[in-house]
């Protein structure tokens, strides 16, 4: 009876992680790696695919960050790639892994616009634990797409805060809503007043507050967020630096609105509901969203682009 065989060969372009050149040659073996060296720029490196100046798979490192942003201590991640792969990466590693690429990619999100942002939309402020210490997240959520407007996080709650809110929300949509509904918190009216009323005037926007679960005007919609935040806010309640906090908030942003597939939307993310193109950009996963904040950040000229990001640690400090 014949054997038959099924050989499957797959090829690939190898690039040098450096310079991104493709000329590259065989240069020896190191630990039962074959690695190359660059013609262009003579560097030595593996063939694996990696983010530039990192020897890590692009996959090890999609991972651990998807891994962390659905909320997975940095202990848990490490066991996970030792138990899994076989793998023994530091914690450190792991850190440094969370908060250098979350960086990298928050400039890039923050100017893409979505285009289909409904007229409804809802804010609310919730309690968090950072360092021992209550904190105040912010959150300001389009009822038609759940996509998230704006967040922050503060040491209080004042009409200075909301203002701040309310006009990030403002900005990144691009428009004023028809209504938006609150709590009943003072700090609300000012800051409805400053940024909508005197703006745009009595017939454009319209303030509701929420008289409770039960009432017309519940701010219900937006207590899943905060569930959402509270759930995966247990990784910041140690963070002692405001600078990592604020970045880690960032990612829980940016994973809720471009990577977690709500069953209120057909299971689509709220980005893509918002009408960002998130299937054509290729947008599945962290490291989708790393290598297209890499391309971005080659195309960006004018360095005030990422001046808001100072801004928001200048004010987390305070």
């Amino acid at each position: 009876m014949p054997k038959f065989i099924e050989e499957i060969v797959s090829y690939r372009q190898i690039a040098c992680k450096y310079c991104g050149n493709n000329d590259l040659m065989k240069n020896g073996y190191q630990n039962g790696v074959q690695y190359y060296l660059c013609k262009n720029c003579r560097h030595r490196s593996t063939g694996i695919e990696t983010f530039p100046h990192h020897r890590y798979s692009k996959d090890t490192i999609t991972r651990a960050l998807t891994y962390y942003y659905n909320g997975m201590s940095y202990k848990g991640v490490v066991n996970s790639f030792d138990d899994l792969d076989n793998l023994r990466v530091s914690k450190s590693t792991i850190w440094d892994w969370v908060i250098k690429f979350t960086r990298k990619v928050i400039p890039y999100v923050k100017h893409v616009k979505p285009k289909k942002i409904g007229d409804s939309w809802f804010a609310d402020e919730t309690m968090i634990k950072m360092h021992g210490k209550n904190r105040w997240l912010w959150a300001v959520i389009d009822e038609d797409t759940r996509y998230l407007l704006s967040c922050n996080l503060t040491v209080n709650r004042t009409t200075r805060t909301a203002t701040k809110l309310f006009y990030d929300a403002f900005l990144h949509a691009g428009r004023p809503p028809y209504t938006i509904s609150t709590d009943k918190l003072q700090a609300y009216i000012g800051a409805f007043k400053k940024v909508f009323l005197r703006r745009f005037g009595k017939d454009k926007s319209y303030h509701l507050q929420s008289h409770g679960f039960a009432s017309p005007t519940n701010i219900n919609l937006i207590e899943r967020w905060n569930e959402y935040i509270k759930q995966r806010s247990k990784v910041m309640r140690y963070f002692k630096k405001p600078d990592s906090a604020f970045t880690v908030l960032q990612g829980i942003i940016i994973n809720y609105n471009y990577l977690w597939e709500h069953s209120t939307l057909d299971y689509q993310v709220p980005a893509q509901v918002a009408g960002i193109n998130v299937e054509g950009l290729g947008i599945k996963n962290w490291g989708d969203l790393i290598d297209l904040s890499i391309q971005h950040s080659k195309e960006v000229k004018n360095p005030s682009e990422v001046i808001w990001y100072l801004d928001e640690m200048e004010r987390m400090r305070a």
